[in-house]
């Protein structure tokens, strides 16, 4: 259900950025939690700086597990919990990915 919705929430989001961003070259991005054994909750944001950007929303990840984002003309910006074992909302700094120019794949 979290994905669902997470999924949702980026259709609809990448809907209003698409139509007013320059046509550009079209790439997704994989976010992968390939180490933390917690299920580790991350942050999606699109857009040109983190502060002009609209959040796309969360999702929880397992070890082992991905999302995958594939929108058209977009760059994101995601961060991930620092620690989910100490259920503290800590967060790592943003990091910008820019998958217009082709694939991006991440993993933590």
């Amino acid at each position: 259900m979290k994905r669902g919705l997470f999924v949702m929430l980026l259709t609809l989001s990448t809907s209003l950025i698409a139509a007013t961003a320059p046509a550009l070259a079209d790439g997704s991005l994989t976010i992968k939690n390939a180490t933390v054994a917690q299920p580790v909750t991350v942050e999606v944001r699109a857009g040109a700086t983190v502060a002009d950007s609209v959040p796309l929303g969360n999702a929880v990840l397992n070890k082992g597990e991905s999302v995958t984002l594939d929108p058209t003309n977009l760059q994101f910006f995601w961060r991930r919990q620092v620690d989910p074992s100490k259920g503290d909302s800590q967060w790592t700094d943003w990091e910008r990915v820019d998958p217009r120019s082709g694939n991006q794949s991440v993993q933590f």
